[in-house]
């Protein structure tokens, strides 16, 4: 991966040539209610009893119960605004570059409605990255960004998918 950072490294940037920027939220920020918890609490404690009927090791319900209260925990983050900007360069996500090169191919994806950038990192072990768009300009960036990265038309993975279904 090659990161860079963006005042820095401006020698090869062409002026003249169009610059699109967008600010969104980094995530879709979803209402959960009281059920959403319940349901969690509830699925957490049958899976932690089942491993531990299975296994009758403490460790495995310990820790499915820790992940459960990471994800109520992390439920409660509120998504910060990002700058995204398209340039000769790269990708500018807040104040990090990423080459072009750095991804292998984009997708694009709707989540609840809303168009989202599905890139996927030349890394092996690094996940994609969703960028979310504005209705504005949404096939004028998905036009900039094929003429870069090559665009294939799949969708999510079941994991991917899974985490849209639960809300995470």
């Amino acid at each position: 991966m090659r990161l860079m950072d963006y005042e820095t490294q401006t020698a090869g940037y062409d002026l003249d040539e169009e610059v699109i920027d967008w600010e969104m939220d980094e995530f879709l920020e979803h209402k959960r209610g009281p059920v959403w918890y319940l349901a969690l609490l509830l699925i957490a404690a049958s899976l932690a009893s089942i491993s531990y009927l299975v296994t009758r090791e403490p460790i495995a319900p310990v820790s499915i119960m820790a992940m459960a209260a990471a994800a109520a925990v992390y439920s409660f983050k509120k998504p910060s605004r990002q700058r995204y900007t398209l340039t000769s360069l790269g990708l500018k996500i807040g104040s990090r570059l990423y080459e072009y090169s750095h991804f292998k191919t984009f997708s694009l994806i709707k989540d609840n409605g809303i168009a989202a950038l599905y890139l996927i990192t030349n890394q092996r072990f690094l996940p994609p990255i969703t960028i979310y768009l504005p209705l504005d300009k949404d096939k004028h960036i998905i036009r900039w960004l094929s003429r870069r990265i090559a665009y294939t038309p799949s969708g999510l993975q079941w994991s991917d998918r899974l985490m849209q279904y639960l809300r995470l």
